[in-house]
């Protein structure tokens, strides 16, 4: 039985055998005849595979792959379009600085830093009005001056400058005479920065360097920052030449309380050898700068508790040579450099008890002119006489009395809606606005009058002066702590509402 059994299990196993190498066989044949057929359709023979030339692919056929998706090419975002610097005005809030486009009423915040100085801001409007400067720094617990310059084409900051240095940082325990107390009051009074006629340059006073204000130089080309004095005393109260050639300037060694400072001498600096030129010793308790009489001579007059004015003379920028065209005392005054003549007022206080020169005969207004004595006008007591170059006008106040406005030696007749409001012309055969100068918490009347007829009603509550566009079409003004605008010919008030904070001034000039 177990003999007939293993015989089975033998011939099984040869079968299985079998039927494998058949298998193989079959796989052989089929891989041979394959390969013969692929290398007849390419041309090539068994030798030739054998060489390795079929090593080198005959069509380049790209492998399949995964890619990553292409990546964004590097190109920075195209920046907006600067605002044209003439198509903007500035607001000077509590939360800073303002750029307000006047063609769309956009407001773009500049800086956030407050003017805390007490002197005009349209001083720091380049005369080409592509950038704004100011001094801040003077409020809160300390006093910490620095200059700010704002490029308002591109609407950045250009310039932070600190304007002292270690040796003249004042404390809270500085009082007045102290030399860094000092220092940092030259920078606060109208003055302190001049633009040249050209708009590049800015002058302004600092204290960076040595223990008393001198006069430094920014340029808006190359940034560049220069020291140009290094007088004895405060530098103060810069003015450029027509021409831009020289820097009139006075030193003081003290501001004083109230009663006048402590003057000490009138200088230039030569902008072409950028040198500072001694023109004159000075024993006065002011000097009050009236304009250029051409590119060489400036007008000025001294100034003292006991005589008010006095003193009025041509200086020459280049030596200091002098020419007197009014010696005794008055009240106010005022030039035209254009005509080259002056309105002066005098009080009878002028007149009774001038101790500084030979007093004129009796009080009133006079016209004076540089070769010649004064001439009388007006019989009127005015203490305050202004020149306004776009309406070529002189405007005064006589006492108890309104405004009253001279084109040189002729009165205006002023109409009756804004007798009493000092005028702002945009141009001398233009639009003029009327303002109240009167203090007041709700502000007074602004009017627009055009060719000094057609009065037009503008706002019942405007404090302050308000602001002309380039054109001279359209009038900016504050009420009620916003900026308003009101544009030709029926003047129609529109609030600004994108500026941020109480306004306190506008500047467009």
């Amino acid at each position: 039985m177990n003999t007939v059994q293993e015989k089975k299990r033998s011939k099984s196993w040869l079968w299985i055998v079998g039927v494998l190498l058949l298998l193989l066989v079959c796989c052989c044949i089929a891989a041979v005849a394959g390969g013969y057929f692929y290398l007849d359709s390419t041309g090539k023979t068994v030798e030739d595979a054998l060489s390795g030339e079929l090593l080198e692919p005959q069509v380049d056929v790209p492998l399949p792959q995964t890619l990553e998706p292409p990546l964004a090419p590097d190109v920075p975002p195209t920046a907006a379009p600067a605002m044209k610097a003439e198509d903007q005005i500035v607001a000077v809030t509590v939360t800073g600085v303002w750029a307000v486009n006047e063609n769309t009423g956009e407001a773009v915040q500049l800086s956030p830093a407050p003017l805390d100085v007490p002197w005009n801001p349209a001083e720091g409007m380049s005369p080409d009005g592509q950038a704004f400067a100011f001094i801040t720094g003077f409020g809160g617990a300390s006093i910490s001056p620095y200059l700010i310059v704002l490029d308002l084409a591109q609407q950045t900051e250009k310039l932070e400058l600190a304007l002292t240095g270690p040796l003249t940082q004042p404390g809270l325990e500085l009082f007045p005479g102290d030399p860094a107390f000092e220092a940092t009051r030259a920078m606060e009074f109208t003055g302190s920065l001049a633009w040249s006629p050209d708009g590049r340059l800015l002058a302004f006073v600092a204290a960076i360097d040595g223990d008393s204000a001198d006069v430094y130089l920014y340029d808006r080309v190359d940034g560049s920052v220069t020291r140009l004095s290094d007088e004895m005393g405060n530098a103060a109260e810069l003015h450029w030449s027509p021409d831009g050639s020289f820097i009139e300037y006075a030193s003081v060694e003290s501001f004083g309380t109230g009663a006048g400072a402590s003057m000490l001498a009138l200088w230039a600096v030569d902008m072409r050898t950028r040198e500072a030129v001694l023109l004159e010793r000075l024993e006065s308790a002011g000097e009050v700068f009236l304009g250029w009489v051409d590119s060489g001579h400036f007008l000025i007059h001294s100034w003292g508790p006991a005589c008010s004015g006095y003193n009025v003379r041509v200086v020459d920028v280049t030596n200091g040579d002098q020419q007197t065209v009014v010696d005794g005392c008055f009240a106010a005054a005022a030039y035209n450099p254009d005509d080259q003549m002056g309105l002066m007022a005098l009080a009878d206080y002028n007149v009774e008890n001038c101790m500084c020169g030979t007093p004129l005969d009796q009080a009133g207004v006079y016209a004076f002119y540089l070769d010649q004595e004064p001439i009388p006008m007006s019989k009127v007591e005015v203490y305050f006489i202004d020149y306004l170059p776009k309406g070529n006008v002189f405007t005064f106040q006589p006492v108890d009395e309104p405004y009253a406005v001279y084109q040189n030696e002729i009165p205006m007749n002023i109409l009756p809606e804004v007798e009493g409001l000092k005028p702002f012309p945009a141009s001398p055969e233009g639009y003029w606005a009327w303002y109240s100068t009167a203090p007041s918490d709700d502000g007074g009347e602004l009017w627009v009058t055009l060719h000094n007829e057609n009065p037009v009603l503008v706002s019942s509550s405007s404090p302050g002066r308000p602001a002309w566009s380039g054109d001279g079409q359209t009038l900016y003004f504050i009420e009620g702590d916003a900026l308003y605008r009101a544009s030709a010919p029926d003047f129609a008030p529109a609030a600004l509402p994108d500026v941020m904070g109480e306004v306190l001034d506008v500047v467009n000039e």
